[in-house]
């Protein structure tokens, strides 16, 4: 291997150049992998930074989130509480109107059931006039204790006599006011302005006829104090409902609170944890990328030095060895062969290789003339030895300078020769900078349209990261509106509750009662029982309600998560694009080095050129020292002429050394 090195000249050449690539790929290589290696240390802080600080912001967005819910709980609680205590208020005070009038009501419907129960029964006697039968009545139906007096009167309006209990307080007080009246129209008129009791007047008419007016008086003073106690325990219940309601919204609202600052701290520690796993991501990223980096500009160093080799031999074999392989045998066969002097070499190029040629060609061509010359001389030596011999000496000193201009000649040849093989260095060298500086152009091209592919998908990630935060935007709005839902459940609540203390009055008043009026128990009964019910409904709505709410907090969370993920993305995309950026900085360079060197390539071989010049210019004017002396030489031959024959030997000898010669 080293003995080819050492006897091929392609082969030193390709050597030197491998070398040469060798060096320049490995430095290459090593600034790029530093100039990566830099810029995604300067990303990972950047990232980092930014990492950071989205923590931090978050964090207190959190907190204000917590504040701020905790602030709008205590807020509605308060507005709760008030709004429901007012309205409990004037609700309950509302019933008790109610109750009142509706006592009243029941009252009289009493006192009407009773004055028909008479007129069915005393029909008779009122038509008959029998008193009698009517003072029993009368006596009967005032034993109730609620039941003041029952009068009869006639048809103009006047008392018929009857029965009045006049040692009951009520009546005793009328009686005092006007002791010297009749007691029963004293009674009568009393009662009716006595707003303490209410008194009755049924009319009672037979075949259309007016027989008479039967009075029931009937006392509220028990429905009074009833409707006393009940105002008391209404007091009662506002007092307590409110602090019930006040209870209850406290309860509940801490518990939301405290679900609330739980997802904020799970989601706090996944974002920490996110953070963490991130950076972890980019360390391992970047000694991925730098691995991989390194990889690649090794196999493709080694793929381009190889190329690079490849062609510069083949270039070297075509434009420039095989033209110097064909000279040299050209010139082989001149030396070795039978002095042919009528071989020219084949030039086939017009570089200074051909050059060369052409002037080894125009070299021959002067020695055949000069051959021809001596075997024309030769016959003209044999006519005077004599001059011959004189003048042998000068044309040694002739064939002496000739052979030194010639030996000149050979000289500015290896010169024109040397810098022939420099030209062509370096126009491949040219050639092989312009091929690189191609790939440097086209490696840039797919740079860009990967950045700009990059861009865009780093612009969709964006848009993404706005819809996920609309998202989180309005499931935030579907809490609120099931907070306002919760409202109006307990709105609905607080009506039902206010029935149900309506009907549980009503029916603790007919339960207290006795006769016909009893009967309505059982309805109101099943009444409390259908509110009851209803009741029930809305406490589960209230639950479903606040499922909702949490529900909307479990989708805010999945929003915020996504939009983590979003930032995730951002970040990988933004990496591709600084690693881009940096393949098109290092390509560029490359170029800009290439051009360089093509112009350092290029003003070689101009220099070369020049060089190449300058030998022809010494090789012509040492021709023409050459045809100087040959010009000496024919003097002298025309002298030798003269003597031909004293030089008839040296002439045969000439002959026959002049034979050795195609020409």
């Amino acid at each position: 291997m080293l003995k080819h090195v050492q006897n091929s000249l392609k082969a030193k050449l390709l050597l030197v150049l491998a070398v040469i690539l060798a060096l320049s790929f490995t430095v290459l290589s090593l600034f790029i992998v530093n100039v990566q290696k830099s810029g995604l240390e300067s990303m990972k802080a950047d990232v980092s930074s930014k990492l950071d600080m989205t923590a931090k912001g978050t964090r207190a967005t959190f907190t204000r989130m917590e504040d701020s819910a905790s602030q709008s709980l205590e807020g509605m609680i308060t507005k709760a509480v008030t709004d429901l205590s007012e309205q409990t208020i004037n609700a309950l005070t509302e019933e008790e109107k109610n109750l009142k009038a509706g006592m009243e009501t029941l009252i009289k419907s009493s006192a009407d059931t009773l004055a028909n129960l008479l007129k069915k029964t005393t029909l008779t006697f009122l038509i008959e006039e029998n008193h009698t039968e009517l003072r029993k009545y009368s006596r009967s139906a005032s034993s109730s204790d609620a039941v003041v007096y029952v009068m009869f009167l006639d048809k103009e309006g006047q008392p018929l006599p009857g029965y009045v209990d006049t040692v009951d307080d009520r009546i005793f007080g009328y009686l005092e006011k006007r002791p010297t009246e009749d007691e029963l129209l004293v009674v009568l008129e009393e009662s009716r302005n006595d707003r303490e009791v209410i008194v009755h007047e049924q009319p009672v008419e037979y075949f259309g006829e007016l027989r008479g007016t039967i009075v029931v008086c009937i006392s509220n003073t028990a429905v009074n104090e009833q409707i006393k106690m009940l105002s008391a325990r209404f007091a009662d219940i506002r007092t307590q409902n409110s602090a019930n309601i006040e209870t209850t919204l406290n309860s509940e609202s801490a518990l939301v609170l405290d679900t609330i600052k739980n997802d904020l701290k799970t989601v706090l520690k996944e974002n920490e944890a996110s953070f963490t796993g991130t950076d972890t991501l980019l360390n391992s990223s970047i000694a991925s990328v730098t691995s991989r980096t390194t990889i690649l500009i090794a196999a493709v160093g080694t793929l381009c030095c190889i190329g690079t080799l490849i062609l510069v031999g083949i270039f070297l074999g075509i434009m420039f060895i095989k033209p110097v392989i064909r000279i040299s045998e050209g010139l082989k066969d001149i030396a070795q062969g039978e002095g042919d002097l009528t071989m020219r070499l084949d030039i086939r190029s017009q570089d200074e290789v051909g050059e060369l040629g052409k002037w080894f060609n125009t070299f021959i061509t002067r020695i055949h003339d000069i051959i021809k010359d001596l075997a024309v001389s030769a016959g003209q030596l044999n006519l005077s030895s004599e001059t011959l011999t004189s003048l042998s000496s000068r044309m040694t000193d002739a064939a002496a300078s000739s052979s030194e201009k010639a030996g000149k000649v050979t000289r500015s040849s290896i010169d024109v020769s040397g810098a022939m093989n420099l030209a062509a260095e370096s126009m491949d060298e040219a050639s092989s900078n312009i091929q690189m500086v191609a790939s440097a152009t086209e490696e840039m091209t797919a740079t860009i349209g990967e950045i700009s592919k990059n861009a865009e998908q780093a612009r969709s990630i964006t848009q993404n990261a706005v819809n996920h935060v609309q998202t989180a935007s309005d499931r935030v709005e579907d809490l609120g509106s099931a907070a306002k839902e919760i409202e109006k459940v307990v709105e609905s609540i607080t009506d039902i509750s206010e029935q149900v203390n309506l009907l549980s009055l009503n029916a603790t008043i007919e339960a207290a009662r006795a006769g016909e009026a009893g009967k309505g128990f059982a309805v109101v009964a099943n009444e409390i029982k259908t509110l009851a019910q209803q009741t029930a409904a809305s406490t589960q709505e209230i639950k479903t309600r606040v499922t909702g709410i949490q529900s909307s907090t479990g989708a805010t969370i999945d929003a915020i998560s996504s939009i983590s993920g979003v930032v995730n993305d951002v970040n990988g995309i933004v990496s591709s694009i600084a690693t881009a950026v940096e393949e098109q900085s290092a390509t560029t360079k490359e170029i800009s080095s290439n051009v360089g060197q093509v112009s350092t390539a290029i003003e070689d071989a101009n220099g070369n050129v020049n060089q190449s010049s300058l030998s022809i210019s010494d090789i012509s004017q040492e021709i023409e020292e050459v045809t100087k002396t040959s010009g000496d030489i024919l003097d002298l031959s025309a002298s030798v002429d003269k003597n031909a024959r004293e030089l008839s030997t040296l002439s045969g000898q000439q002959n026959n050394v002049v034979g050795k010669f195609k020409i």
